[in-house]
This record gives C-alpha cells, sequence and structure tokens, in this order.
C-alpha cells in the first residue's frame, strides 16, 4: 500500500483532508484522512485544537510515458543495430497542490514536469524546458493555473499547468 522506497517528499493538500507523498520508487501516494473508529488524540490540546485521526491510500499516481517516449520506445534499436540504453529508474523529487487542490504537480528526475487531476489520478501534462534536474516546484498561491519551476540549470521557469505549457 506504500511506497516501496524512501521518501523523497511530503506535502498536505491546501485543505489539509489529503496528504501527497513521492518517492524513489516512481510513485506518488495521494492519502485521504478517514474518520476515525475511535476518538482521535488531540495534539497540545491547551494550545491547538488539531486532532490526529486515520489515513488510508486514495490514489496511487504514476508517471505515464509521453509521446517523446514512446516515440523513442517504438524507434527500438539505435544506429548499427546497437541496444539502446535503458532508461534510468523515473524518481518524484518533490511534489505540490495546485491552490484549488484540484491539480497535483510534481517534479521528476527526467527533468519533466507533470500534472496529474486529484480527482480521478490522471495523468494531464508531461511538461519540458529544464535540461538539469529541477530542485524547486512552487504552485501559486493564488492563481490554480500557474506555477514555478527552478532547476540546476540556472532556469526559473512560469507554468500554465492547466494547458501545459510554458509561459515565459
Amino acid at each position: 500500500e506504500g511506497h516501496s522506497t524512501s521518501l523523497t517528499f511530503m506535502l498536505f493538500s491546501h485543505a489539509g483532508d489529503r496528504v501527497a507523498s513521492c518517492s524513489k520508487d516512481g510513485a506518488i501516494k495521494v492519502w485521504r484522512q478517514q474518520p476515525s473508529a475511535r476518538p482521535p488524540h488531540q495534539v497540545c490540546p491547551a494550545r491547538v485544537k488539531t486532532q490526529i485521526a486515520a489515513w488510508t491510500l486514495d490514489m496511487s499516481l504514476e508517471c505515464e510515458a509521453d509521446e517523446c517516449e514512446r516515440a523513442q520506445l517504438a524507434a527500438g534499436p539505435g544506429p548499427a543495430g546497437r541496444q539502446r540504453k535503458k532508461p534510468a529508474p523515473t524518481i518524484i523529487n518533490q511534489v505540490a497542490w495546485s491552490c484549488d487542490d484540484r491539480l497535483v504537480l510534481a517534479v521528476v528526475s527526467d527533468n519533466t514536469v507533470r500534472v496529474w487531476n486529484a480527482a480521478k489520478g490522471r495523468q494531464l501534462h508531461v511538461m519540458r524546458g529544464h535540461i538539469e534536474r529541477v530542485h524547486v516546484l512552487g504552485a501559486h498561491p493564488l492563481e490554480p493555473r500557474l506555477l514555478f519551476t527552478t532547476g540546476y540549470d540556472g532556469l526559473t521557469l512560469l507554468w500554465d499547468c492547466w494547458r501545459g505549457v510554458l509561459l515565459n
């Protein structure tokens, strides 16, 4: 049910009812808060009325191959019949929620930014623009279609994650 390797990042949804976790296993797991059969524990009851509840797996999001990746796989062996190099395992480096919690956003070890529908778990976009690993992912706090990424290539890019396109 959980990840098969160590976690790389976790983040609460803005509503606080879901958590997205990502891992070196190439998956994002979305966990949903469930009502508990027993009364929840209170954390710091004197100061804050936060309650701890049970969390169950809601969905698992996987990186699907896009058109570029499918074309490379379909091309078969390289020049002179050489076998193409096996692709490196996909690692999800960081995850974020759009400000309306409708989208799950992630930066991946193949230097792509990926977008999923948070209700259905369907991958919507694979966005390319970085030539080195992305180390910062930020969703706009008020505009659900905007996010930025910063990579070790020195680029900071602004994206429209509804259309899956680079804006700058």
